[in-house]
């Protein structure tokens, strides 16, 4: 399985960047997987970066966080084509809490913190996801949440 998403054909997620493929025959074999992909010509795609640091300005709390989570979860489980993005990146499904049982909450975190480079990029190639995405300071906001209550968790 590869390490990314070819989606589109023209587009492939590798680690933090996104890069662009122009064909004229030639093969790249990514660096992290091994998997060949057809292009030429590479290009660094930064659309992403720059529609996070648009967004840079917003009140990370989990009071803000966990609508926007619930939000984007419900627009890609509602979506058989997102969905299937998703599942090119990770085996994994995002879980949607149940709002009287905080110890779903949690487990909505941490699954969508597993899912982070997943999630960027199906955000990434749907526009009209775009109001989701969700910028590094939430992800290290996200992570430390899991963190401090992640003992909690097993205490039950």
């Amino acid at each position: 399985m590869d390490c990314g998403i070819n989606i589109g054909k023209q587009y492939l997620y590798q680690g933090t960047e996104y890069k662009r493929y122009l064909g004229d025959g030639t093969s790249y074999r990514c660096e992290n997987c091994n998997e060949i992909y057809q292009g030429s010509e590479e290009k660094n795609y930064d659309e992403l970066a720059k529609l996070k640091q648009s967004e840079e300005n917003t009140d990370a709390t989990p009071k803000t966080m966990t609508p926007k989570l619930r939000s984007l979860i419900k627009s890609i489980k509602a979506s058989r084509n997102r969905c299937e993005k998703l599942k090119l990146t990770s085996t994994l499904k995002p879980i949607l809490d149940v709002v009287t049982q905080w110890n779903s909450t949690f487990d909505m975190y941490e699954r969508v913190f597993k899912l982070q480079t997943a999630l960027d990029a199906v955000v990434f190639f749907e526009t009209e996801l775009h109001q989701y995405i969700i910028t590094d300071e939430e992800w290290e906001r996200i992570n430390l949440l899991v963190d401090v209550l992640r003992p909690f968790k097993d205490s039950i």
